[in-house]
């Protein structure tokens, strides 16, 4: 049965340049997408990876929202769902909650996993929120905290005790969606940007 899917959002269609990378744009991933990532990305997940037995199929079943990042050829680089149709409600306020995210093995250490929280930070505001909660690695810590993510867990949220706790609020939502925007694609080729 495929994954439902959240089809209301202004990010899914237009596209973005992203430096370095090119044209990518955002897509409700069908169940084929979502199938070929799970055939390409696990021979290249490293040995030590904490997710290398994550298979998007399973993942993405009951979830509310699934969205993907592709590039000119439809090919996902990125991607990620939420279980929740709406932010979750803690004692101090509103939170979009990504369960699950992942940029493709090849295109990791590029600008791809910036983009890709970039649009759930759009996401998170679009969808109301005033936060992001998420759980990490304890190896990607300095990721979040570049993006301006606080390790700290709001009051009222559980996580698994191996994850690390990040909080992101709404200004620095506000920060990193102004940072999307800049990348909008406004039909220019991206030598004229």
């Amino acid at each position: 049965m495929p994954p439902r899917r959240h089809q209301s959002s202004t990010l899914v269609g237009p596209g973005w340049q992203v430096p370095g990378i090119g044209r990518l744009r955002v897509i409700a991933p069908s169940m084929r997408q979502i199938e070929q990532v799970d055939v390409d990305w696990p021979p290249m997940r490293r040995a030590t990876d904490w997710h290398r037995a994550w298979r998007w199929k399973d993942l993405t079943v009951g979830k509310s929202e699934t969205f993907a990042i592709v590039d000119p050829t439809d090919t996902v680089l990125g991607i990620w769902c939420s279980a929740k149709h709406k932010p979750i409600r803690l004692p101090d306020g509103l939170f979009y909650r990504p369960d699950y995210l992942e940029v493709a093995p090849g295109a990791r250490g590029q600008e791809v996993g910036v983009f890709l929280f970039f649009l759930i930070a759009a996401r998170a505001l679009e969808a109301g929120a005033q936060g992001i909660v998420l759980g990490t690695w304890p190896v990607l810590r300095r990721f979040y905290e570049g993006l301006g993510g606080v390790e700290r867990r709001p009051r009222g949220w559980n996580l698994e005790a191996n994850l690390v706790p990040f909080t992101f609020d709404k200004a620095t939502l506000e920060e990193l969606q102004e940072a999307l925007a800049r990348m909008e694609d406004n039909g220019q080729d991206a030598t004229d940007i």
